[in-house]
């Protein structure tokens, strides 16, 4: 099961392709990078074991970020909208 989905959406509702999302451990290491597909959807598949801890999701082209703290063996779904 993934522990991360993100849809990435213009405001107007057009979907956002080959867009870059950084993941960033606790410790603000980067834990990857993945793309969006012609739908503004990506998906990383990581599964966290330990307490509850916070991860930042980072898009590089539009300068936004958020973050989200993920308990063990859950599912997080991060949402962003871009200009």
């Amino acid at each position: 099961m993934p522990d991360y989905l993100l849809k990435l959406c213009q405001e107007n509702v057009v979907c956002c392709l080959d867009r870059s999302v950084q993941i960033y451990d606790p410790d603000g290491k980067l834990l990857a990078a993945v793309y969006t597909d012609e739908d503004g959807w990506y998906m990383y598949n990581y599964k966290h074991t330990r307490k509850a801890a916070t991860f930042t999701m980072k898009l590089p082209d539009y300068n936004k970020q958020q973050s989200v703290t993920l308990k063990a063996n859950s599912l997080a779904v991060v949402n962003f909208v871009v200009p």
